[in-house]
């Protein structure tokens, strides 16, 4: 039987004391993000899980995704009828128009504009006939690049390549887009106008162009 009067000798005390300062210092780094068991036998619903941390943050995009253009799309589709009778020895005629423009204006950098836009025009029915008053059924009606940029407090742009220049009203020269072909120029324009200003609303510009 063992000994009722059993005594720990001075070397177990040094071991519990050793024990005792390990469970102490470890105590902190167990309680920080780890699971804490108690010393008896637990059931699953007594363990104490510390949530998981948040995840981390989505990484910086890459290099290439930041160097995406934006591209714009637009276009029309245009139909008009009319009902022509000159009147005298010439019979009368009805004809539909058909005009069709699709373009792409991409902005390659801030003041850096590139601008293409296609354009069909046609009669309808009178594709065979060397009558038809359409000569350019389809055509580059505008492509061009325009660069503007900010210069000693007024708003400095150039665009050259072929384009619509509209002045005055169209009553000194326009895009005349009643016309089933339109009207465009092959040239440069230079234009001035007040620094951050909204465009329309300017108290004055300065537009200086030669073209065909």
């Amino acid at each position: 039987m063992p000994n009722a009067s059993f005594r720990p000798s001075r070397l177990d005390l040094t071991i519990a004391a050793l024990i005792g300062t390990t469970l102490l210092l470890a105590a902190p780094r167990f309680a920080h993000g780890q699971t804490v068991a108690s010393a008896r036998p637990t059931t699953p619903a007594e363990t104490t899980t510390v949530a998981p941390a948040a995840p981390a943050a989505a990484p910086a995009p890459t290099p290439a995704a930041s160097l995406a253009v934006p591209i714009t799309f637009f276009g029309e589709v245009r139909t008009r009828s009319e009902w022509d009778a000159p009147g005298g020895g010439v019979t009368a005629d009805a004809f539909t128009y058909l005009r069709t423009r699709f373009g792409a204006r991409i902005d390659a950098a801030p003041g850096a504009r590139i601008v293409l836009q296609l354009q069909d025009s046609r009669v309808l029915g009178a594709e065979g006939n060397a009558t038809a008053t359409a000569p350019d059924q389809f055509d580059l009606h505008q492509g061009y690049v325009e660069l503007s940029a900010p210069w000693r407090g007024v708003s400095f742009g150039v665009r050259a390549g072929r384009q619509e220049i509209s002045l005055g009203n169209e009553r000194l020269v326009g895009a005349v887009g009643w016309s089933n072909t339109g009207r465009s120029f092959d040239g440069a324009r230079v234009t001035l106008a007040p620094q951050n200003a909204k465009p329309g609303s300017e108290a004055w510009t300065a537009t200086l162009f030669g073209a065909t």
